[in-house]
């Protein structure tokens, strides 16, 4: 497999990424960031227009608000709802400033309003037509309504709940236009000062190209649809689809439809049939709970809600304005699709422009390699000649170029080298032999008596370690000892004094292999030596001490011990700690006494004290001694051994004879270890008190 990746194609695969992964990258973050910016800058374009709308609407509103203040405070209006109650017949006889009544409003309404004026008066009878009401138009008054059913009219509840005489935009089933046409329709009751019903109601029913008036100039709209709904969500106006469409709308298949004849793009609006096909033309989009969202966010704030929402599987660029006066609300769904169509467009141009300049890079690194690897190539050549012998080879220099210049000379001078060598060879390769296999028999010769002393270093060491305690009633021993390397620097021993006193020591040298094995060796002899001379402990370690820094001549080698002398008759343990672990004294009802370091480790300085301290022994106790291996030891993560643990094995084997006990402590130290290596010497040395009398 390595040998199909050459040259060539390995400084390809490393030059190429380099070259084109900056190129891909560049491309991909100016192609998001153009998308995401353009997609940012279309929200706030449409959320601008459809502001502007949101304000004309509102304009028209307060315009008709002030209208209709001003004809409730008029003379002419004041006279009409204030004329005394009179038939139908004589109402036509009512005149103002020698005018019929309604022939002077109309005057006064002239250049106030547009559309139809209808005004009814509730509060009065038509005893001629028998209805509970009058009514008269000023204007066009083909204009079907029904008062019943326009009492039922949420507009109406609302103004009647309310009793204020401001007018409200909306459009009601009660009242349509010109074929069966619900038209936009301003409100505005009029209540008589210390009334608490409608007296009078008046309405402007505009024309059904009222609202579209106030939204056709922005053409941009057209490649969105528009909804503008009253504040009780009756859809007034919509412009998709609509009969200024360039296509026809299939209300069965709802949907836009390309008919004979047609073409798909309309040269007059600019609109495809395409993106017609992309508009919503189902109200159902504005019952979606994020539109719903929408409209109470633009509620509460007072500023558009522009938001992305999905409907039908077709993403839209949903706006949503409430009219702050008029309470209209603008809702417009631009696709996505159609926004994004340009922005696309410009960024398949950036990506053409990336492919074709990444094919340029591969181009030329292809070129450039050739040149780059055929002197490698005549080098390699060169070499597999050589290789099979062949010392005749010589590269010419004529393609070759910079440094591959001076790499070919010295080739050639390589290979001259070689050849005037090659005759000398085997002579210089037998000589060489016969010093290496000379040089060999030496080293073996060395290595195996170092093994030998090895050998012998660790049974002298061994004996050192006590197999066989003395054999006494009064106490009970056992031990586990376990060197890190061939030789340790870890000890213990028993000494018998007398029939009832025993001296107990534990030491650790700071160190392993042949140093601590000496010191070790040296200890032993010492503390055999002094235990003969006295039974203090004190007195012992002092003169191990002072023996030990004369041995070692100061060098800085130590060790740490401890040593107790163990009095049965008296049933006391007197001992010195010298700088050793804290010695642990477990008694039978569960209590454990730390026996802790009082003195200076040994053979660093001379003439040093060693106190001595006694304390009590009963039956049942357990002396446990051990070495630093024990409670530093570490598992896989590791974590120390430590006393903690070593006092709880102590505790939970008390009951256990001392020869198992030791074994149940090394079963729970390997356990906890696990594979993880040794970093020291581990030694255990256990007695237990049986015998006081």
């Amino acid at each position: 497999m390595k040998k199909s990746f050459n040259t060539r194609i390995r400084i390809l695969l490393t030059v190429l990424p380099l070259a084109l992964v900056p190129i891909i990258v560049l491309t991909i973050y100016t192609g998001s960031s153009f998308y995401k910016r353009s997609l940012n800058q279309n929200k706030e374009f449409y959320r601008d227009i459809i502001s502007q709308v949101t304000t004309n609407v509102d304009f028209y509103y307060n315009q008709y608000a002030i209208s209709f203040a001003d004809i409730t405070q008029s003379s002419v209006f004041q006279k009409i709802v204030n004329r005394p109650e009179m038939t139908s017949i004589e109402d036509k006889s009512f005149t103002i400033d020698g005018k019929n009544y309604i022939l002077a409003l109309e005057e006064f309404l002239v250049s106030k309003f547009n559309g139809v004026f209808l005004m009814l008066e509730l509060g009065r009878k038509d005893t001629v037509n028998n209805r509970s009401y009058k009514h008269f138009f000023i204007g066009y008054s083909n204009i079907s309504f029904d008062v019943e059913k326009l009492k039922e009219d949420p507009v109406f509840l609302k103004m009647s709940e309310n009793l204020v005489m401001e007018p409200i935009l909306a459009t009601s089933e009660a009242i349509r236009g010109a074929k069966g046409i619900t038209q936009p329709i301003f409100f505005f009751p009029h209540i008589k000062e210390g009334s608490d019903k409608i007296d009078e109601l008046m309405l402007i029913i505009e024309t059904p190209t009222f609202l579209s008036s106030l939204y056709e100039k922005n053409v941009r709209l057209k490649f969105g649809t528009l909804y503008m709904l009253d504040q009780f969500g009756n859809v007034q106006e919509r412009n998709h689809p609509h009969v200024n469409d360039y296509y026809n709308f299939d209300k069965e298949r709802n949907c836009y439809v390309l008919e004979e004849g047609d073409d798909p793009d309309d040269p007059f609006e600019g609109m495809s049939f395409a993106e017609y096909r992309m508009l919503n033309v189902d109200e159902k989009i504005l019952q979606l709970p994020k539109v719903q969202e929408q409209i109470q966010i633009a509620e509460e704030d007072g500023e558009p809600s522009c938001e992305i929402v999905k409907f039908k599987g077709k993403k839209y660029l949903s706006i949503v304005s409430i009219a702050e006066n008029s309470l209209m609300r603008v809702i417009y769904f631009h696709p996505i699709r159609q926004l994004s169509a340009p922005i696309m467009r410009i960024i398949y141009i950036i990506m053409s422009v990336a492919i074709l300049i990444s094919v340029l890079v591969v181009v030329i690194s292809i070129i450039f390699s050739h040149f780059l690897t055929n002197p490698i190539k005549e080098l390699n050549i060169a070499t597999r000649k050589i290789c099979n012998g062949d010392y005749s080879i010589l590269l010419t220099t004529e393609e070759f170029f910079g440094e591959f210049i001076d790499l070919s000379d010295s080739f050639n001078h390589m290979v001259g080298t070689i050849s005037n060598y090659r005759e000398n060879m085997e002579k210089l390769v037998k000589n060489r032999t016969e010093e290496l296999n000379k040089n060999v028999e030496q080293l073996t010769e060395a290595n195996e008596q170092n093994r030998r002393e090895l050998a012998m270093a660790q049974r002298i060491q061994s004996s050192l370690v006590p197999k066989v305690f003395p054999e006494t009633r009064l106490l009970q021993f056992s031990s586990k000892y376990m060197p890190m390397e061939a030789l340790g620097g870890d000890l213990y021993d028993v000494y018998q004094i007398s029939d009832k006193v025993f001296s107990v020591m534990i030491l650790d040298v700071c160190g392993h292999g042949v140093p601590a094995a000496l010191i070790t060796t040296m200890a032993k002899i010492s503390f055999n030596t002094n235990t003969k001379k006295s039974k203090d402990p004190s007195e012992v370690v002092f003169n191990v001490n002072n023996e030990l820094y004369d041995s070692i001549n100061g060098n800085g080698d130590y060790f740490t011990a401890f040593y107790g002398v163990i009095d049965m008759e008296k049933g006391m343990l007197y001992y010195s700690n010298a700088g050793h672990n804290t010695i642990f004294l477990a008694h039978a009802d569960g209590t454990m006494d730390q026996l802790e370091n009082n003195g200076p480790v040994v053979g660093v300085v001379k003439d040093l004290e060693f106190p001595s301290v006694g304390h009590q022994l009963k039956n049942g106790d357990r002396l446990v001694l051990y070495t630093d291996g024990v409670i530093e030891a570490r598992d896989e993560q590791a974590a120390l051994y430590g006393e903690e643990r070593l006092m709880d094995i102590i505790s939970k084997n008390m009951n256990s004879e001392v020869k198992d006990f030791t074994e149940h402590v090394f079963t729970d130290l390997q356990a906890f270890c696990g594979n993880s290596p040794r970093c020291d010497d581990i030694a255990l040395f256990a007695v237990d008190i049986v015998g006081i009398e």
